[in-house]
């Protein structure tokens, strides 16, 4: 099998792969979503009782 050969051969099995492939991604991005969604909210409530935590450390470091 000469290269020119391969190169057409794997150009063709190319298109297909990359095809499947997107059309899974897509299928797993779409099902992933909710939990995209909650691990979002659950990021700004940490953040939110981080904030509250670094307050609370000044008010113990400082006393009025």
């Amino acid at each position: 099998m000469e290269f020119i050969e391969l190169a057409k051969l794997a150009g063709a099995v190319a298109v297909p792969v990359v095809a499947v492939a997107g059309l899974f991604y897509q299928m797993m991005a779409h099902a992933l979503k909710p939990f995209r969604d909650d691990i979002a909210e659950l990021r700004k409530e940490v953040h939110q009782i981080d904030v509250r935590l670094a307050r609370v450390e000044e008010a113990v470091k400082n006393p009025a």
